[in-house]
């Protein structure tokens, strides 16, 4: 029976570590995101570009940019207007069949 006990306390502390550790993570984002600073990055990317590289550390400060976010976010919305205003059908009718008012 203390063996069932000791195996579901373990179980547990294993959980509450994993959570700690995703919330650990949660939070530097969470600041990240706020403008309170870049998280570190400690390891290479692409295998070439250090953590001290320049180009990279343009692009970590302008992905972790408040306003980064946001312009996607317009992107987003831009493409889905012009999406909702294309008709597709117009493309395909000649230039005769557009001019006697075939494509309304």
């Amino acid at each position: 029976m203390e063996d069932v006990i000791n195996s579901v306390q373990d179980q547990l502390d294993d959980g509450e570590e994993l959570v700690s550790a995703v919330e650990a993570r949660r939070r530097a984002r969470a600041e990240a995101a706020k403008g309170k600073g870049v998280p570190i990055f400690k390891k290479n990317s692409l295998l070439c570009l250090s953590p001290t590289n320049p180009l990279r550390k343009a692009i970590v400060s302008l992905v972790y940019n408040k306003w980064f976010d946001r312009l996607i976010l317009l992107t987003i919305l831009t493409n889905c207007v012009f999406l909702a205003i294309n008709d597709p059908m117009c493309g395909k009718l000649t230039r005769a069949q557009v001019d006697a008012g075939l494509c309304a």
